[in-house]
């Protein structure tokens, strides 16, 4: 890979584990929700799925789904569904951050190696 290839990983690591920070804390809706909807726009791009970033995205989207059960547990109480209604009105914007993410990823879910993902 040229050095600025490897550079544009690095700077992308860094941004990951950033986006994580603000993904983990469903207390402060505004940093989740921005952070989501930056992520969101990133991944929508087929080229946010090279095999470096794949992990990263995978912790990330497990990063954003616990931090929405943590505030809502019945959120996925029914496998491969999430329920909107059973949370707060004034979390309901993490939900839509989180289903932002979701879709974003949904078409590109064929590039990723890790086996995990497909399943």
């Amino acid at each position: 890979m040229s050095r600025s290839g490897d550079n544009l990983i690095q700077n992308n690591a860094q941004i990951f584990r950033v986006y994580e920070r603000r993904l983990s804390n469903p207390a402060d809706v505004d940093i989740f929700t921005g952070a989501a909807s930056k992520l969101t726009k990133f991944l929508s791009n087929k080229r946010a799925y090279y095999a470096e970033a794949q992990p990263h995205i995978i912790e990330l989207l497990e990063v954003a789904h616990n931090s929405l059960k943590s505030v809502a547990p019945d959120v996925f109480r029914t496998p491969g569904t999430m329920n909107r209604a059973s949370l707060p009105q004034n979390k309901l914007s993490l939900f839509d951050g989180f289903e932002g993410l979701a879709k974003s990823v949904l078409p590109y879910v064929h590039m990723f190696t890790a086996g995990d993902m497909r399943n």
